[in-house]
């Protein structure tokens, strides 16, 4: 059904997203979240639409949601996952839903070099979500060249309620 696929897409989306910004990623789970970013970009929209009349980007979007459940089992989630879990069970709505609900505001919560709250056991000294974040739009090929931290942000939170309203 194409709510599987959406929802279960979203989900594979959010993971690679908060496996790329965790505070316990590496250089061997960035590599794996971007790399499923940027096989999600590129079919999740063609698996929905067109489901088995092709299966080519059905077999990305899986081999996507795979590459990302690796990323996260290395880097962990973050709290978009931790209230999507809550918001799904209270409200009975699919986890992936869920998260796509949420994500946005997680990402303008987290994009902050200021924040009020930092984890217990962060590797890094200071809040680097803001640039990875910014890394992210850069590696989907969202921005433009001169664009600022804030702009790569905002272009992809552009490209996620898109893809959200895309596939329903």
């Amino acid at each position: 059904p194409k709510s599987l696929c959406a929802f279960g897409g979203l989900d594979a989306v959010t993971h690679a997203l908060e496996a790329y910004v965790s505070v316990l990623a590496s250089e061997f789970s960035d590599g794996q979240a971007l790399q499923a970013l940027k096989l999600l970009k590129e079919n999740l929209p063609a698996s929905y639409h067109e489901g088995s009349k092709n299966p080519v980007a059905r077999e990305r979007v899986h081999s996507a949601a795979t590459i990302a459940g690796i990323a996260f089992a290395n880097a962990f989630l973050g709290v978009c996952h931790s209230m999507a879990h809550k918001l799904g069970s209270q409200f009975h709505i699919p986890h992936g839903l869920a998260n796509a609900l949420l994500i946005c505001n997680v990402i303008r919560y987290n994009a902050n070099d200021n924040p009020t709250k930092q984890t217990a056991f962060s590797q890094y000294d200071r809040p680097q979500a803001r640039r990875r974040y910014a890394e992210i739009a850069d590696h989907l090929g969202l921005s433009a060249p001169g664009d600022r931290t804030a702009a790569k942000i905002e272009k992809l939170l552009a490209w996620l309620e898109s893809i959200k309203a895309e596939l329903g």
